[in-house]
């Protein structure tokens, strides 16, 4: 009898008021079960198919706290911490995987679900301080690189553009308590300065403005 038909058995069982002799063959068929989903969930772990192998933990620890006289024993417990913390370190690999290949974006986004991750099952997985680390070191990247993008702009005489880039830059970088780039103050100096000069002489003088108030003469 395949696991499902075996576990429709039991179904159908606990619907009903069963005979002690009854109870005693559900209880064994239960345990016959139980230590089957150890076994697979085990087998797949060893392939590295870490959710099919939490998926028969998750199965055996429903099995054992709904049967009577099934008792779940530690391979529940010590399963789940060590499944999902395989899983959580399995996203760890692939985050530094995708940061060697220059993907920042899907770094960032696999390394926000392993946080996740961790915090969902805490209890498990004590810490998420490998992905809040990696996290860390990929913002100071973008950080270095937009304060790059703004020497190139400036270089490029495109002042505003560097200018708005900088106030990005140090916007970010004190969001997330980055490190600076000691620079970037004489940088905006730098990228204001032409700015302001442009303002000053394209704008009208105040005699300038008051002769365009002035009707012209006859």
């Amino acid at each position: 009898m395949c696991i499902r038909d075996r576990c429709r058995v039991l179904d159908i069982v606990r619907e009903m008021d069963p005979d002690p002799e009854t109870r005693r063959l559900t209880t064994n068929l239960s345990k016959s079960i139980y230590e089957n989903y150890h076994h697979q969930s085990e087998l797949r772990f060893e392939s590295g198919r870490l959710k099919e192998s939490l998926d028969y933990l998750i199965k055996a620890d429903h099995l054992c706290s709904s049967i009577g006289g099934l008792v779940c024993d530690d391979r529940i417990s010590e399963g789940f911490i060590k499944v999902r913390t395989a899983i959580y370190q399995s996203m760890i690999t692939e985050a530094k995987q995708q940061y060697e290949q220059g993907n920042l974006d899907q770094t960032e986004f696999t390394l926000a679900k392993a946080v996740q991750y961790q915090q969902d099952y805490s209890r498990e997985i004590p810490s998420a301080h490998e992905a809040l680390e990696m996290w860390k070191g990929l913002r100071q990247k973008r950080y270095d690189s937009m304060v790059q993008n703004s020497r190139t702009l400036l270089t490029e005489h495109q002042y505003a553009n560097a200018l708005k880039k900088l106030e990005d830059a140090s916007s970010f970088q004190k969001q997330f308590g980055l490190i600076p780039s000691n620079d970037v103050d004489e940088m905006k100096k730098k990228s204001a300065k032409p700015i302001l000069l442009c303002l000053l002489y394209t704008s009208p003088s105040p005699r300038d403005r008051t002769r365009s108030r002035m009707p012209s003469s006859a």
